[in-house]
């Protein structure tokens, strides 16, 4: 299989990310909490910390109406390859971010957001690992949950009509269900930058 490196990704990645913290990243045990990565420089999660990238996809699914913030951080001195077939490969010490979250009122999409889970891809040496870490009603911290679990979402649609969801969030084995591909955990679509 034929693989070219991707520019953009490489240059994200060219000099020593401040204050990320690889070596949580690749630990036989997930951090408790999201900020003990260090992938933001906020408490709340707004903020992507230096050597982690915002990416858009071409074509996202739909997830319950859910606001969808995707980051990838790529360890220093390393990039990712393009492949003819397949998704994008990936170093060891990735890490894809993706951040759920619904503003109160929808005709105003960029006020009151409320974040709801952080869902983490990384890969380490033995394979990709999920893990979801869900944020308190505070939005100053985001903790693991293995387990999953459902939340109640209350916001105005475009329309002006209030709307409830019953979030669902999933639990580790869930993830595989859209991120597998011959029984492994992977990263799925292909990626643009923004």
């Amino acid at each position: 299989m034929a693989c070219i490196s991707v520019l953009w990704l490489a240059i994200a990645s060219a000099s020593a990310p401040a204050g990320v913290d690889s070596a949580a990243l690749l630990a036989d045990e997930p951090a408790p909490t999201l900020d003990a990565y260090h992938l933001f420089s906020d408490a709340g999660g707004r903020v992507a910390n230096a050597g982690v990238t915002p990416y858009a996809l071409n074509t996202p699914l739909f997830s319950d109406y859910a606001e969808k913030f995707r980051y990838v951080f790529l360890p220093a001195g390393t990039k990712a390859r393009y492949c003819a077939e397949g998704v994008l490969d990936f170093p060891i010490g990735t890490a894809l971010v993706k951040v759920f979250a619904y503003p109160s009122d929808f005709r105003k999409p960029d006020r009151n957001l409320r974040y709801i889970e952080t869902r983490l891809l990384i890969h380490k040496p033995a394979g990709w690992v999920a893990l979801t870490y869900v944020w308190n009603d505070a939005q100053d911290q985001a903790t693991l949950k293995r387990a999953g679990g459902r939340t109640d979402v209350v916001f105005t649609d475009v329309k002006g009509a209030s709307q409830h969801i019953d979030y669902h969030i999933p639990n580790v084995n869930q993830c595989k269900e859209c991120h597998s591909l011959s029984n492994a955990l992977t990263p799925i679509g292909r990626r643009r930058a923004i």
